[in-house]
């Protein structure tokens, strides 16, 4: 009885750590100017996965001296959308 309960604590233990280490934000830094969801931006594959080689939610972004990252997106009720560009200059 003993052994089971423990196993079950063990596994408990490692089942939340999991889950813990897979919430986890990243860092992504900008290496040259472009787009955001290109992984190229971030020197990652282009154009790559959102969250594995461009930031996703709650990721953390480090935009890098004399890069330009942009951002477009387009709406169904407005066809012509907004730009964001993000440029920090040191």
């Amino acid at each position: 009885m003993r052994i089971c309960r423990r196993l079950k604590v063990l596994f408990a233990a490692v089942l939340l750590q999991f889950i813990f280490l897979a919430s986890v934000a990243q860092t992504f830094t900008s290496v040259q100017t472009g787009p955001w969801e290109n992984g190229a931006t971030w020197g990652n594959n282009s154009p790559g996965q959102k969250g594995v080689d461009f930031p996703a939610n709650n990721d953390n972004v480090i935009i890098s001296s004399a890069t330009t990252v942009s951002q477009s997106k387009k709406t169904a009720a407005d066809s012509s959308g907004y730009s964001i560009q993000w440029r920090i200059g040191i």
